[in-house]
């Protein structure tokens, strides 16, 4: 019966003190805002996907440098790019549109959109909610 207590008072402790921590890395998470939009012009450096809070899946992201600087661009799900047949060269000169956060502690562009020579890609409508 004692055994039993502790176990509960333990899993109790347990559950109070992982709920805030949940909280708080669900917090971290920056959210896309289409009233602070910028664009950015820039060169391709390096194209990468991962699993991305953002998404919520195995993103696509991009490395662009620019006159400000590196910065991490978060595009959609890579199925979304796969599906539309999207595709980005390291090297490209794109110019990105989308709110400027910070992710991970680095300079970081959630995309709305991205013009690379005379195409056009729609990541999120004008309300900045995601196409994917």
């Amino acid at each position: 019966m004692r055994t039993c207590r502790q176990v509960l008072v333990a899993s109790c402790l347990v559950l109070l003190f992982a709920a805030p921590i949940r909280a708080q890395q669900k917090k971290l998470v920056p959210k896309f805002d289409p009233a602070n939009q910028t664009t950015i012009k820039g060169i391709v450096d390096q194209i990468s996907e991962y699993e991305c809070p953002i998404s919520g899946a195995v993103g696509s992201h991009l490395t662009v440098k620019s006159d400000e600087g590196t910065v991490e661009v978060h595009l959609g799900t890579s199925s979304f790019l796969k599906e539309y047949g999207i595709a980005f060269a390291k090297g490209d000169t794109v110019q990105v549109t989308g709110t400027k956060t910070f992710f991970n502690g680095k300079p970081a562009l959630l995309a709305r959109q991205i013009v690379v020579g005379d195409r056009t890609y729609s990541f999120r409508d004008d309300k900045g909610i995601p196409l994917w």
